[in-house]
């Protein structure tokens, strides 16, 4: 664990006093969020680095940049609990376990004259607890971790009052979060990929800006693969690997922006996708669908996709609906096997598309789905694509739309590629939502 700097703070008292306003301004504009709940209201802190819940009764005051941060009965100054941020980092992965924390912990202590310190369950973090040691106060000192952060927090009040206030602080301290988890595991994949990168490409010297890779002559933007990791966090080494194998080792096929239309007609492929992933990888050709999806289009090289864009129409002279024509014919050349699960005599049937190519979703764009699958489904038939991977085909009965709608929102909900919740109906004419 290092310390940080003190450079700025011991800089402070040399400023001068004219800029004294505009600070006071700028702090002045660091609000917390606050969300009552009864006699207690949720306290969201400015810089989003914890939470917890105080009595509605009581004020807090914030302080020195949101570093500082009390809480206390309106009418007692002798009656409080502190939180502050403390000046050191900390080794996320280590944290629980390290020893050095628990050392780090009981020399602190030391210095604030606290005695018997020990771990506290109370806290839903890595908490180490010391009884204050001060004539006239009792209460507690607390330091915690968890993620990049280290907090000191510290209650006090007047001895023989403990039976007053103990109970309304344990209170408040078991509501004690530091919600930083995602941003941990954004930061391991982050690591985990850049490490990766000049592994393979040291040469493109890659530096992090915000959510992008920056090389020499590539840009490998981050937002899907932290959508993904968002989704389903515990599997951030799978997802930050596979986005090595399906997106960056894309981005360094050898073709990649120099393809001749005649050399890869025969793969490329409608894509459906959420609008919400927007079109960080350039200026792609898109065209809107249904139910807040659109349809890209990709082309399929070996160990993944590339996305189609503008300028690749612009330099083979195709235009928007010859390659949707294109693609839509390449579609309907692909296999379309089906799986139906062993059911209950009494159970309706129902298929799921398996290909294992990745655009088992797409298929539903595939003009003759209803011609393969209306005489065993019967017609109209409800599809469902929760994920890039999983085209759901069932009977068009009221009953089981409405315990296939859950089955399939928990699969969108888990999904690692997500695409949507709504069910579609399947018609002669093409494809349609589905009512409720």
């Amino acid at each position: 664990m290092a310390r940080r700097s003190n450079r700025n703070r011991k800089q402070r008292p040399l400023r001068s006093e004219k800029s004294l306003p505009k600070r006071k301004k700028k702090g002045f504009a660091l609000q917390a969020r606050l969300t009552p709940r009864g006699d207690y209201t949720l306290f969201e802190h400015p810089k989003k680095v914890f939470q917890i819940e105080f009595p509605s009764d009581w004020t807090h005051t914030i302080e020195d940049d949101s570093r500082s941060i009390g809480f206390r009965p309106v009418d007692r100054d002798d009656v409080a609990l502190s939180c502050y941020i403390l000046p050191y980092s900390i080794d996320t992965d280590l944290i629980v376990e390290s020893p050095k924390a628990v050392e780090l912990c009981e020399t602190l202590f030391a210095r604030a004259n606290a005695v018997n310190p020990r771990r506290d369950a109370t806290i839903p973090h890595f908490a180490m607890k010391a009884d204050r040691n001060q004539k006239g106060l009792d209460g507690h000192y607390w330091f915690v971790a968890a993620c990049d952060i280290f907090l000191g927090l510290s209650t006090y009040f007047p001895d023989g009052e403990g039976h007053r206030w103990s109970p309304i602080f344990e209170r408040m301290l078991s509501t004690f979060r530091i919600p930083r988890e995602m941003e941990a595991v954004a930061n391991k994949s982050i690591t985990r990929l850049l490490r990766k990168l000049r592994e393979e490409y040291p040469d493109e010297e890659y530096r992090l800006e915000e959510y992008e890779f920056k090389g020499r002559t590539r840009k490998i933007p981050l937002g899907n693969l932290m959508a993904r990791i968002a989704r389903s966090p515990s599997n951030w080494e799978e997802l930050t690997d596979d986005f090595v194998e399906s997106a960056v080792k894309v981005l360094y096929f050898n073709q990649l922006g120099n393809e001749q239309l005649c050399d890869v007609r025969d793969e490329i492929f409608p894509f459906i996708r959420p609008d919400s992933l927007g079109g960080e990888e350039g200026r792609l050709v898109k065209a809107e669908w249904l139910a807040n999806l659109s349809v890209v289009y990709v082309i399929r090289i070996p160990k993944g996709f590339r996305y189609i864009t503008e300028p690749d129409l612009k330099r083979w002279g195709l235009g928007r609906e010859d390659l949707h024509q294109l693609a839509v014919a390449n579609l309907a050349r692909l296999d379309t096997k089906a799986e139906s699960p062993e059911l209950p005599a009494e159970a309706l049937p129902f298929v799921m598309v398996v290909a294992g190519d990745n655009m088992e979703a797409s298929r539903l764009l595939n003009p003759g789905l209803y011609e393969q699958f209306a005489g065993s489904l019967g017609g109209p038939f409800i599809a469902a694509i929760p994920s890039r991977d999983a085209l759901i085909l069932f009977p068009n009965n009221k009953e089981l739309r409405r315990s296939a709608q859950q089955l399939v929102r928990k699969d969108f909900e888990t999904s690692d590629y997500p695409i949507t919740d709504r069910l579609f109906l399947v018609t002669p004419d093409g494809t349609t939502l589905a009512e409720w």
